[in-house]
């Protein structure tokens, strides 16, 4: 619903649900906050829970490539290494496009590569 729109459109078409948004930004935090007719960062981490433990089972004898968005590689990040929500999300940038990040087992290397 708020695809495309920069935050001030946002508010001039759908001045409920961003302040219904908002609202739940501030309180919560961004983690925690769900688009109008979308999912939030928690959502996202809760749908991929499963993946990541299989990726882990398949990781331990082949190497794997996961090519994603930006909020779905960052939840992959948080579940894989059990970080808490809070203050991680907060404070882990958003890659760019294209970016780069290597993990072997248990370490994070962090990005090899920004374009």
């Amino acid at each position: 619903m708020f695809e495309g729109l920069d935050f001030n459109k946002q508010k001039e078409i759908y001045p409920k649900l961003y302040k219904e948004y908002m609202q739940t930004k501030i309180e919560r935090g961004r983690f925690f906050a769900r688009f109008p007719e979308g999912e939030s960062p928690e959502d996202v981490c809760n749908r991929i829970k499963n993946l990541v433990e299989e990726v882990k089972k398949i990781s331990e004898t082949k190497n794997v490539i996961i090519i994603s968005h930006a909020t779905t590689i960052k939840c992959f990040l948080l579940v894989w290494f059990n970080y808490s929500p809070y203050m991680w999300y907060k404070n882990e940038p958003i890659p760019s496009n294209c970016s780069i990040r290597l993990i072997n087992n248990s370490h994070d290397y962090g990005y090899i590569y920004e374009p």
